[in-house]
Protein backbone atom coordinates (compact mmCIF):
# COMPACT_ATOMS: atom_id res chain seq x y z
CA UNK A 1 0.00 0.00 0.00
CA UNK A 2 2.18 2.80 -1.29
CA UNK A 3 1.90 6.42 -0.33
CA UNK A 4 0.40 7.51 -3.61
CA UNK A 5 -2.26 4.83 -3.62
CA UNK A 6 -3.23 5.55 -0.04
CA UNK A 7 -3.76 9.24 -0.67
CA UNK A 8 -6.66 8.55 -2.94
CA UNK A 9 -9.18 11.20 -3.89
CA UNK A 10 -10.12 14.43 -2.18
CA UNK A 11 -10.91 15.13 1.43
CA UNK A 12 -13.15 12.19 2.05
CA UNK A 13 -14.69 11.00 5.29
CA UNK A 14 -17.83 12.13 7.03
CA UNK A 15 -17.62 14.17 10.22
CA UNK A 16 -20.80 12.48 11.40
CA UNK A 17 -19.43 8.96 11.20
CA UNK A 18 -18.07 7.21 14.26
CA UNK A 19 -14.37 6.71 14.77
CA UNK A 20 -11.31 8.77 13.84
CA UNK A 21 -11.48 11.63 11.38
CA UNK A 22 -10.78 10.51 7.80
CA UNK A 23 -8.98 13.10 5.68
CA UNK A 24 -8.68 11.04 2.52
CA UNK A 25 -9.83 7.84 0.88
CA UNK A 26 -8.75 5.86 -2.14
CA UNK A 27 -8.89 2.36 -3.53
CA UNK A 28 -6.48 -0.49 -4.13
CA UNK A 29 -7.99 -3.23 -6.26
CA UNK A 30 -11.58 -2.38 -5.18
CA UNK A 31 -10.56 -2.02 -1.52
CA UNK A 32 -10.98 1.29 0.24
CA UNK A 33 -8.02 3.04 1.85
CA UNK A 34 -8.68 5.42 4.73
CA UNK A 35 -6.13 7.98 5.89
CA UNK A 36 -6.21 9.40 9.40
CA UNK A 37 -3.94 12.33 8.57
CA UNK A 38 -2.71 14.13 5.46
CA UNK A 39 0.89 13.26 6.15
CA UNK A 40 2.42 10.48 4.13
CA UNK A 41 3.11 7.09 5.67
CA UNK A 42 6.67 6.68 6.90
CA UNK A 43 6.41 2.92 6.43
CA UNK A 44 3.68 0.32 5.91
CA UNK A 45 3.09 -3.11 7.46
CA UNK A 46 0.97 -5.86 5.89
CA UNK A 47 -0.17 -9.16 7.39
CA UNK A 48 -1.57 -12.10 5.43
CA UNK A 49 -2.29 -15.72 6.37
CA UNK A 50 -1.78 -17.53 3.08
CA UNK A 51 -3.09 -21.08 3.75
CA UNK A 52 -0.62 -24.00 3.55
CA UNK A 53 -1.25 -26.23 0.54
CA UNK A 54 -0.38 -29.40 2.44
CA UNK A 55 -3.56 -29.22 4.53
CA UNK A 56 -5.98 -28.54 1.66
CA UNK A 57 -8.49 -31.31 0.94
CA UNK A 58 -11.49 -31.63 -1.37
CA UNK A 59 -13.87 -31.47 1.59
CA UNK A 60 -12.37 -28.36 3.19
CA UNK A 61 -13.28 -25.99 0.35
CA UNK A 62 -15.62 -27.90 -2.00
CA UNK A 63 -16.38 -24.69 -3.91
CA UNK A 64 -12.67 -24.16 -4.77
CA UNK A 65 -11.99 -25.76 -8.14
CA UNK A 66 -8.99 -28.05 -8.40
CA UNK A 67 -7.47 -26.10 -11.27
CA UNK A 68 -7.38 -22.99 -9.09
CA UNK A 69 -5.54 -24.84 -6.30
CA UNK A 70 -2.57 -25.74 -8.47
CA UNK A 71 0.70 -24.04 -7.62
CA UNK A 72 1.21 -22.67 -11.14
CA UNK A 73 -2.00 -20.66 -10.74
CA UNK A 74 -2.10 -19.98 -7.00
CA UNK A 75 1.51 -18.91 -6.45
CA UNK A 76 1.42 -16.06 -8.99
CA UNK A 77 -1.84 -14.91 -7.38
CA UNK A 78 -0.13 -14.71 -3.98
CA UNK A 79 2.75 -12.76 -5.44
CA UNK A 80 0.41 -10.41 -7.31
CA UNK A 81 -1.42 -9.68 -4.04
CA UNK A 82 1.85 -8.85 -2.28
CA UNK A 83 2.87 -6.60 -5.18
CA UNK A 84 -0.45 -4.80 -4.96
CA UNK A 85 0.04 -4.19 -1.24
CA UNK A 86 3.62 -3.02 -1.88
CA UNK A 87 4.24 -2.81 1.88
CA UNK A 88 7.52 -1.92 3.55
CA UNK A 89 7.16 -4.98 5.83
CA UNK A 90 5.16 -8.08 4.89
CA UNK A 91 4.19 -10.59 7.60
CA UNK A 92 3.00 -13.94 6.27
CA UNK A 93 1.54 -16.78 8.33
CA UNK A 94 0.79 -20.44 7.49
CA UNK A 95 3.81 -20.52 5.20
CA UNK A 96 5.31 -23.83 4.11
CA UNK A 97 9.09 -24.01 4.22
CA UNK A 98 9.44 -25.16 0.62
CA UNK A 99 7.13 -22.40 -0.63
CA UNK A 100 9.30 -19.88 1.19
CA UNK A 101 12.61 -21.22 -0.08
CA UNK A 102 11.62 -22.09 -3.64
CA UNK A 103 9.15 -19.33 -4.51
CA UNK A 104 8.58 -16.50 -2.04
CA UNK A 105 12.18 -15.79 -1.10
CA UNK A 106 13.53 -15.53 -4.68
CA UNK A 107 10.48 -13.75 -6.09
CA UNK A 108 10.31 -11.21 -3.27
CA UNK A 109 14.06 -10.77 -3.61
CA UNK A 110 13.56 -9.68 -7.20
CA UNK A 111 11.22 -7.00 -5.91
CA UNK A 112 13.81 -5.66 -3.48
CA UNK A 113 12.83 -7.54 -0.32
CA UNK A 114 14.89 -9.51 2.18
CA UNK A 115 13.24 -12.13 4.34
CA UNK A 116 13.37 -14.53 7.27
CA UNK A 117 11.44 -17.70 8.12
CA UNK A 118 10.60 -19.39 11.43
CA UNK A 119 9.33 -22.97 11.54
CA UNK A 120 6.54 -23.42 14.08
CA UNK A 121 5.14 -26.88 13.28
CA UNK A 122 6.33 -30.09 11.66
CA UNK A 123 8.77 -32.63 13.02
CA UNK A 124 12.47 -32.07 12.56
CA UNK A 125 12.72 -34.61 9.73
CA UNK A 126 9.33 -33.78 8.18
CA UNK A 127 9.27 -32.87 4.50
CA UNK A 128 6.74 -30.09 5.08
CA UNK A 129 7.31 -27.51 7.81
CA UNK A 130 4.88 -24.65 8.43
CA UNK A 131 5.71 -21.33 10.02
CA UNK A 132 5.83 -17.58 9.52
CA UNK A 133 7.83 -15.49 7.05
CA UNK A 134 8.63 -11.80 7.27
CA UNK A 135 9.90 -9.69 4.38
CA UNK A 136 11.18 -6.12 4.56
CA UNK A 137 12.11 -3.83 1.72
CA UNK A 138 15.86 -3.21 1.66
CA UNK A 139 15.46 0.38 0.51
CA UNK A 140 13.30 1.19 3.53
CA UNK A 141 14.76 -0.92 6.34
CA UNK A 142 17.96 -2.58 7.43
CA UNK A 143 17.83 -5.71 9.61
CA UNK A 144 19.71 -5.41 12.91
CA UNK A 145 18.59 -8.52 14.76
CA UNK A 146 16.13 -11.43 14.71
CA UNK A 147 14.49 -13.03 17.74
CA UNK A 148 12.52 -16.28 17.55
CA UNK A 149 9.65 -16.97 19.94
CA UNK A 150 8.28 -20.51 20.17
CA UNK A 151 5.47 -20.59 22.68
CA UNK A 152 6.04 -24.22 23.52
CA UNK A 153 9.32 -23.17 25.14
CA UNK A 154 7.74 -20.15 26.82
CA UNK A 155 4.84 -22.27 28.11
CA UNK A 156 7.21 -24.84 29.56
CA UNK A 157 8.95 -22.17 31.60
CA UNK A 158 5.64 -20.71 32.75
CA UNK A 159 4.47 -24.24 33.61
CA UNK A 160 7.44 -24.83 35.86
CA UNK A 161 6.55 -21.77 37.90
CA UNK A 162 2.91 -22.90 38.04
CA UNK A 163 3.94 -26.48 38.91
CA UNK A 164 2.08 -28.01 35.97
CA UNK A 165 2.85 -29.41 32.52
CA UNK A 166 1.25 -27.18 29.83
CA UNK A 167 1.51 -29.97 27.23
CA UNK A 168 -1.83 -31.35 28.36
CA UNK A 169 -3.43 -27.95 27.78
CA UNK A 170 -2.58 -28.10 24.07
CA UNK A 171 -0.29 -25.09 24.27
CA UNK A 172 2.45 -26.89 22.37
CA UNK A 173 0.80 -26.82 18.97
CA UNK A 174 2.81 -24.55 16.70
CA UNK A 175 2.29 -21.07 18.10
CA UNK A 176 5.00 -18.43 18.11
CA UNK A 177 6.40 -15.31 16.50
CA UNK A 178 9.32 -14.15 14.38
CA UNK A 179 10.62 -10.79 15.64
CA UNK A 180 12.77 -8.50 13.50
CA UNK A 181 14.54 -5.43 14.86
CA UNK A 182 14.61 -3.08 11.88
CA UNK A 183 16.33 0.26 11.38
CA UNK A 184 14.49 2.73 9.17
CA UNK A 185 16.98 3.97 6.60
CA UNK A 186 17.58 7.74 6.54
CA UNK A 187 16.12 9.83 3.75
CA UNK A 188 14.68 13.28 3.23
CA UNK A 189 11.61 12.38 5.33
CA UNK A 190 12.94 10.10 8.05
CA UNK A 191 15.77 10.19 10.56
CA UNK A 192 17.18 7.25 12.48
CA UNK A 193 14.21 5.29 13.82
CA UNK A 194 13.87 1.61 14.75
CA UNK A 195 10.91 -0.71 14.99
CA UNK A 196 10.46 -4.29 16.21
CA UNK A 197 7.94 -6.22 14.09
CA UNK A 198 6.64 -9.43 15.67
CA UNK A 199 4.98 -11.71 13.09
CA UNK A 200 2.76 -14.06 15.13
CA UNK A 201 0.79 -17.21 14.47
CA UNK A 202 -1.34 -18.37 17.38
CA UNK A 203 -3.25 -21.62 17.09
CA UNK A 204 -5.76 -21.63 19.91
CA UNK A 205 -9.11 -22.68 18.45
CA UNK A 206 -12.50 -21.01 18.81
CA UNK A 207 -13.56 -23.42 21.55
CA UNK A 208 -10.43 -22.66 23.58
CA UNK A 209 -10.75 -19.04 24.75
CA UNK A 210 -8.45 -19.77 27.69
CA UNK A 211 -5.68 -21.09 25.42
CA UNK A 212 -6.14 -18.15 23.02
CA UNK A 213 -5.79 -15.60 25.80
CA UNK A 214 -2.88 -17.35 27.51
CA UNK A 215 -0.91 -17.69 24.26
CA UNK A 216 -1.27 -13.96 23.58
CA UNK A 217 -0.29 -13.11 27.17
CA UNK A 218 2.78 -15.35 27.06
CA UNK A 219 3.83 -13.86 23.73
CA UNK A 220 3.56 -10.32 25.07
CA UNK A 221 5.52 -11.32 28.15
CA UNK A 222 8.28 -12.64 25.90
CA UNK A 223 8.23 -9.42 23.87
CA UNK A 224 8.45 -7.46 27.11
CA UNK A 225 11.58 -9.40 27.98
CA UNK A 226 13.01 -8.61 24.56
CA UNK A 227 12.21 -4.93 25.05
CA UNK A 228 14.14 -5.01 28.32
CA UNK A 229 17.02 -6.64 26.44
CA UNK A 230 17.00 -3.74 23.99
CA UNK A 231 16.93 -1.31 26.90
CA UNK A 232 20.00 -3.02 28.40
CA UNK A 233 21.78 -2.54 25.09
CA UNK A 234 20.99 1.15 25.11
CA UNK A 235 22.19 1.53 28.68
CA UNK A 236 25.44 -0.37 28.07
CA UNK A 237 26.08 1.66 24.93
CA UNK A 238 25.64 4.92 26.85
CA UNK A 239 22.75 6.06 24.68
CA UNK A 240 20.21 8.72 25.53
CA UNK A 241 16.82 7.70 26.86
CA UNK A 242 15.15 6.59 23.66
CA UNK A 243 12.24 4.36 22.64
CA UNK A 244 11.58 1.81 19.90
CA UNK A 245 8.24 1.25 18.16
CA UNK A 246 6.78 -2.25 18.56
CA UNK A 247 4.29 -3.87 16.18
CA UNK A 248 2.52 -7.21 16.67
CA UNK A 249 1.01 -8.51 13.42
CA UNK A 250 -0.49 -11.82 12.42
CA UNK A 251 -3.15 -14.48 12.72
CA UNK A 252 -4.05 -14.43 16.41
CA UNK A 253 -6.99 -16.79 16.00
CA UNK A 254 -9.58 -14.98 18.17
CA UNK A 255 -12.33 -12.45 17.46
CA UNK A 256 -12.85 -8.92 18.85
CA UNK A 257 -15.29 -10.17 21.49
CA UNK A 258 -12.90 -12.75 22.89
CA UNK A 259 -11.03 -12.60 26.21
CA UNK A 260 -7.81 -12.54 24.17
CA UNK A 261 -8.83 -9.28 22.49
CA UNK A 262 -9.85 -7.73 25.80
CA UNK A 263 -6.53 -8.71 27.33
CA UNK A 264 -4.57 -7.26 24.40
CA UNK A 265 -6.53 -4.01 24.49
CA UNK A 266 -6.69 -3.40 28.25
CA UNK A 267 -3.74 -5.35 29.61
CA UNK A 268 -5.94 -7.55 31.77
CA UNK A 269 -9.21 -9.47 31.79
CA UNK A 270 -12.39 -7.82 32.98
CA UNK A 271 -14.70 -9.65 35.39
CA UNK A 272 -16.89 -11.03 32.60
CA UNK A 273 -13.90 -12.38 30.67
CA UNK A 274 -12.36 -13.88 33.78
CA UNK A 275 -15.65 -15.58 34.65
CA UNK A 276 -15.80 -17.05 31.14
CA UNK A 277 -12.31 -18.50 31.45
CA UNK A 278 -13.08 -20.02 34.84
CA UNK A 279 -15.83 -22.03 33.14
CA UNK A 280 -13.36 -23.57 30.69
CA UNK A 281 -12.41 -27.26 31.08
CA UNK A 282 -10.16 -28.13 33.97
CA UNK A 283 -6.60 -29.21 33.29
CA UNK A 284 -4.58 -31.60 35.43
CA UNK A 285 -1.08 -30.77 36.58
CA UNK A 286 0.37 -33.46 34.36
CA UNK A 287 2.06 -36.83 34.69
CA UNK A 288 3.93 -37.15 37.95
CA UNK A 289 2.86 -33.68 39.12
CA UNK A 290 -0.15 -34.53 41.23
CA UNK A 291 -3.83 -35.08 40.66
CA UNK A 292 -4.97 -31.48 41.08
CA UNK A 293 -7.14 -30.09 38.29
CA UNK A 294 -8.31 -26.55 37.60
CA UNK A 295 -8.90 -24.24 34.63
CA UNK A 296 -5.87 -22.68 32.96
CA UNK A 297 -6.63 -19.35 34.57
CA UNK A 298 -6.21 -21.07 37.92
CA UNK A 299 -2.81 -22.50 37.04
CA UNK A 300 -1.56 -19.32 35.37
CA UNK A 301 -3.41 -16.72 37.44
CA UNK A 302 -0.59 -14.16 37.15
CA UNK A 303 -0.02 -14.67 33.42
CA UNK A 304 -3.31 -13.31 32.05
CA UNK A 305 -2.03 -9.74 31.87
CA UNK A 306 0.59 -7.58 30.18
CA UNK A 307 2.36 -4.28 30.76
CA UNK A 308 2.06 -2.84 27.25
CA UNK A 309 -0.37 -0.15 28.35
CA UNK A 310 -0.24 1.71 25.04
CA UNK A 311 -1.09 -1.26 22.79
CA UNK A 312 -3.60 -0.29 20.08
CA UNK A 313 -5.27 -2.03 17.17
CA UNK A 314 -4.30 -0.30 13.92
CA UNK A 315 -7.63 -1.01 12.16
CA UNK A 316 -9.65 0.43 15.02
CA UNK A 317 -7.35 3.44 15.36
CA UNK A 318 -7.81 4.47 11.72
CA UNK A 319 -11.26 3.18 10.77
CA UNK A 320 -13.03 3.30 14.14
CA UNK A 321 -13.78 -0.40 14.59
CA UNK A 322 -12.43 -3.80 13.60
CA UNK A 323 -13.36 -5.13 10.14
CA UNK A 324 -16.39 -7.43 9.83
CA UNK A 325 -14.11 -10.32 8.83
CA UNK A 326 -10.57 -11.26 7.87
CA UNK A 327 -11.42 -14.91 7.20
CA UNK A 328 -14.33 -15.64 4.86
CA UNK A 329 -15.32 -19.24 4.07
CA UNK A 330 -18.62 -21.06 3.69
CA UNK A 331 -18.25 -22.20 7.33
CA UNK A 332 -16.39 -19.38 9.11
CA UNK A 333 -16.68 -15.62 8.72
CA UNK A 334 -14.98 -13.48 11.32
CA UNK A 335 -11.90 -11.56 12.44
CA UNK A 336 -8.72 -13.50 13.16
CA UNK A 337 -5.97 -11.19 11.89
CA UNK A 338 -4.69 -7.97 13.46
CA UNK A 339 -1.90 -5.44 13.61
CA UNK A 340 -1.32 -4.05 17.12
CA UNK A 341 1.20 -1.29 17.85
CA UNK A 342 2.62 0.75 20.72
CA UNK A 343 0.64 3.99 20.69
CA UNK A 344 3.06 5.91 22.89
CA UNK A 345 5.54 6.32 20.04
CA UNK A 346 3.73 5.29 16.84
CA UNK A 347 0.70 6.60 14.98
CA UNK A 348 -1.38 4.40 12.69
CA UNK A 349 -1.82 6.76 9.77
CA UNK A 350 -3.71 4.78 7.10
CA UNK A 351 -5.57 1.49 6.69
CA UNK A 352 -6.49 -0.77 3.80
CA UNK A 353 -10.05 -2.00 4.27
CA UNK A 354 -10.95 -5.62 3.64
CA UNK A 355 -12.79 -6.47 0.43
CA UNK A 356 -16.33 -5.12 0.47
CA UNK A 357 -18.95 -7.55 1.74
CA UNK A 358 -21.23 -6.83 -1.22
CA UNK A 359 -18.55 -8.23 -3.51
CA UNK A 360 -17.78 -11.24 -1.32
CA UNK A 361 -21.52 -11.97 -0.93
CA UNK A 362 -21.53 -13.00 -4.58
CA UNK A 363 -19.07 -15.78 -3.70
CA UNK A 364 -19.61 -18.91 -1.65
CA UNK A 365 -16.41 -18.27 0.21
CA UNK A 366 -12.65 -17.99 0.04
CA UNK A 367 -10.38 -19.24 -1.42
CA UNK A 368 -11.49 -19.29 -5.04
CA UNK A 369 -10.33 -18.37 -8.53
CA UNK A 370 -9.70 -14.75 -7.48
CA UNK A 371 -8.55 -15.10 -3.86
CA UNK A 372 -5.73 -17.59 -3.15
CA UNK A 373 -6.33 -17.83 0.61
CA UNK A 374 -9.25 -18.14 3.02
CA UNK A 375 -7.90 -15.05 4.82
CA UNK A 376 -7.79 -11.47 3.55
CA UNK A 377 -4.68 -9.28 3.91
CA UNK A 378 -4.48 -6.20 6.11
CA UNK A 379 -2.14 -3.27 5.51
CA UNK A 380 -1.45 -0.11 7.55
CA UNK A 381 0.72 2.98 7.28
CA UNK A 382 2.64 4.28 10.29
CA UNK A 383 4.51 7.35 11.45
CA UNK A 384 6.57 8.00 14.55
CA UNK A 385 5.16 10.41 17.08
CA UNK A 386 6.94 13.50 18.30
CA UNK A 387 7.42 13.46 22.04
CA UNK A 388 9.92 14.26 24.74
CA UNK A 389 11.32 10.74 24.38
CA UNK A 390 13.43 10.17 21.26
CA UNK A 391 11.86 7.52 19.04
CA UNK A 392 15.02 5.68 18.10
CA UNK A 393 17.40 3.26 19.73
CA UNK A 394 20.36 4.98 18.04
CA UNK A 395 22.33 7.89 19.56
CA UNK A 396 21.48 11.52 18.81
CA UNK A 397 23.17 14.78 19.61
CA UNK A 398 20.01 16.09 21.25
CA UNK A 399 19.22 18.79 18.68
CA UNK A 400 15.58 19.05 17.69
CA UNK A 401 14.45 19.74 14.18
CA UNK A 402 11.86 22.36 13.39
CA UNK A 403 8.69 21.84 15.39
CA UNK A 404 6.23 20.03 13.13
CA UNK A 405 2.75 21.40 12.89
CA UNK A 406 -0.34 19.34 12.18
CA UNK A 407 -1.68 20.17 8.73
CA UNK A 408 -5.04 18.61 9.31
CA UNK A 409 -5.83 19.90 12.78
CA UNK A 410 -5.80 16.28 13.91
CA UNK A 411 -5.62 14.83 17.37
CA UNK A 412 -2.75 15.48 19.71
CA UNK A 413 0.19 13.15 19.18
CA UNK A 414 0.14 13.14 15.36
CA UNK A 415 3.57 14.77 15.17
CA UNK A 416 6.76 12.86 14.57
CA UNK A 417 10.38 13.19 15.69
CA UNK A 418 12.93 15.04 13.55
CA UNK A 419 16.33 14.35 15.06
CA UNK A 420 19.93 14.40 13.85
CA UNK A 421 21.95 11.16 14.05
CA UNK A 422 25.62 11.00 14.98
CA UNK A 423 28.38 8.37 14.77
CA UNK A 424 26.14 5.48 13.75
CA UNK A 425 29.02 3.51 12.22
CA UNK A 426 30.71 2.84 15.56
CA UNK A 427 27.48 1.76 17.23
CA UNK A 428 26.15 -0.52 14.47
CA UNK A 429 29.42 -1.95 13.21
CA UNK A 430 28.88 -1.07 9.55
CA UNK A 431 28.94 1.97 7.31
CA UNK A 432 25.69 3.92 7.04
CA UNK A 433 25.03 4.86 3.38
CA UNK A 434 25.05 8.59 2.67
CA UNK A 435 23.98 8.56 -0.98
CA UNK A 436 20.63 10.31 -0.59
CA UNK A 437 19.79 10.02 -4.28
CA UNK A 438 19.01 6.34 -3.84
CA UNK A 439 16.38 7.21 -1.26
CA UNK A 440 15.00 10.12 -3.28
CA UNK A 441 14.77 7.98 -6.40
CA UNK A 442 12.64 5.43 -4.60
CA UNK A 443 10.91 7.98 -2.40
CA UNK A 444 7.37 8.91 -1.56
CA UNK A 445 6.56 10.19 -5.05
CA UNK A 446 6.24 6.51 -6.01
CA UNK A 447 5.37 4.57 -2.91
CA UNK A 448 6.54 4.04 0.64
CA UNK A 449 7.99 0.58 0.05
CA UNK A 450 10.45 1.87 -2.50
CA UNK A 451 9.30 -0.37 -5.34
CA UNK A 452 6.30 -0.18 -7.61
CA UNK A 453 4.33 -3.32 -8.48
CA UNK A 454 5.93 -4.92 -11.51
CA UNK A 455 9.43 -3.47 -10.95
CA UNK A 456 12.20 -6.03 -11.28
CA UNK A 457 14.92 -4.75 -8.97
CA UNK A 458 17.85 -6.50 -7.38
CA UNK A 459 17.87 -5.91 -3.62
CA UNK A 460 20.67 -3.88 -2.11
CA UNK A 461 23.21 -5.99 -0.29
CA UNK A 462 23.74 -4.32 3.05
CA UNK A 463 26.67 -5.35 5.20
CA UNK A 464 25.21 -7.16 8.21
CA UNK A 465 26.25 -5.95 11.63
CA UNK A 466 28.92 -8.21 13.10
CA UNK A 467 28.62 -6.74 16.55
CA UNK A 468 27.28 -8.99 19.30
CA UNK A 469 25.78 -6.07 21.21
CA UNK A 470 22.26 -7.51 20.72
CA UNK A 471 23.23 -11.13 21.37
Amino acid sequence: MGANSSKGGGAGGSSKSAGPKSVGTGTIENRQVTRKAKKEDLFTVATYSILPESIITDTMYPYWQKKDRKAKRRHPQLLAELQTLSASVVCLQAVESDLYEQFLKPEMGRLGYEGAFLKLSGKKDAAIKIGVATFFHSRTFRLLKTHNVKLNDVAKEAGKAARMDPKGAHLLNGSGALCLLLQLLPDKHAKQHCVVVANAQLSGEEGQPDVQALEAALLLKELQGYAEHVQDFKTNAGLLEVSVGYILAGDLGAGPKSPQYGLLKHGHLDSKEEKKLRKCPQVTAGKGMGANAQPLIGWFANSFQHNWGSLKSAYTSVVGSEPPYTIFTDQVKGVRDYVWYTGDNLNANSALHVTDQALLAQLVGLPNARYPSDHLPLCFGFRFKKSDAFTSMLPFDGRRGEEATSQDGGAEGDQEDDLAPRDLDDILGFKVPTDKTRYDRFGYERNVSGVAPGDDLKPDVWQAAKSNRYA
